[in-house]
């Protein structure tokens, strides 16, 4: 019985994740009106599957079905930070386009005060839920006080590549002097760029600080990443007119 019953939920996340949207919403719906130890699982699996169709979305109401079905699996564990994901940045989703139409997002905004609050106090070493709230604070247009949250945990943040580049990403945006400043430990530290937005994050900060270390890098970067989609990258986030 146990066995039929788990093919039945594994049956019913593939019918979901593979149907047009929104009939998968409908689908994963019924899925948690039954009682299951899979209720986060089948959250995060909604969450992948609204992720996938973000295009799509024309209404608010199609979210908030999606977003109770996250707040189901958070009120069962608390504690599961997948779920806390992706209620966050439903949630941030939903109040920046609110705030961008001239709408009235409080109900978002006093949901994630207390989110956050929980969370960082729960988790004080998470960097990623830290990182979260600085995109919440840039949103609400909170700049100066996202740039002074940011630099408490500086220190911390370059003891790992992927928050270094990610702490780049926040303080380039919010301090351009300060993020040369903070590209330099990175290099002190040799910390190679990963990925393309690596390299366009390094980019920016040097731009108008460095031209020889700015054209070394887009070399590089032309080097690693030839095709059309990357160059366009290129040219769209620094205004580039020409590339070899």
């Amino acid at each position: 019985i146990i066995n039929i019953y788990n093919f039945y939920i594994v049956r019913g996340i593939v019918e979901g994740l593979s149907s047009p949207f929104p009939r998968g919403i409908m689908i994963f719906e019924k899925l948690v009106q039954r009682k299951s130890q899979f209720l986060p699982e089948i959250a995060l699996m909604m969450n992948r599957y609204l992720e996938s169709n973000l295009d799509k979305i024309n209404s608010f109401e199609q979210i908030e079905k999606p977003l109770n079905i996250y707040n189901q699996a958070f009120n069962l564990d608390r504690y599961d930070t997948r779920v806390f994901n992706s209620i966050q940045l439903t949630l941030l989703r939903i109040l920046n386009v609110k705030k961008n139409m001239n709408l009235d997002y409080s109900p978002e905004q006093k949901i994630l005060e207390e989110l956050f609050a929980s969370y960082l106090n729960e988790y004080p070493k998470l960097l990623d839920v830290k990182f979260q709230y600085i995109e919440y604070l840039k949103i609400l247009g909170k700049n100066d006080e996202a740039k002074n949250y940011l630099l408490t945990f500086e220190i911390e943040s370059l003891k790992n590549p992927r928050y270094a580049f990610m702490y780049l990403i926040s303080l380039q945006n919010l301090d351009k002097d300060l993020a040369y400043k903070y590209y330099q430990k990175i290099n002190e530290l040799k910390y190679q760029p990963r990925n393309q937005f690596d390299y366009i994050v390094l980019m920016k900060t040097v731009k108008d600080k460095d031209i020889l270390v700015f054209e070394k890098l887009k070399n590089e970067y032309l080097k690693k990443f030839q095709d059309n989609e990357a160059k366009n990258l290129l040219r769209s986030e620094l205004g580039l007119d020409k590339l070899p």
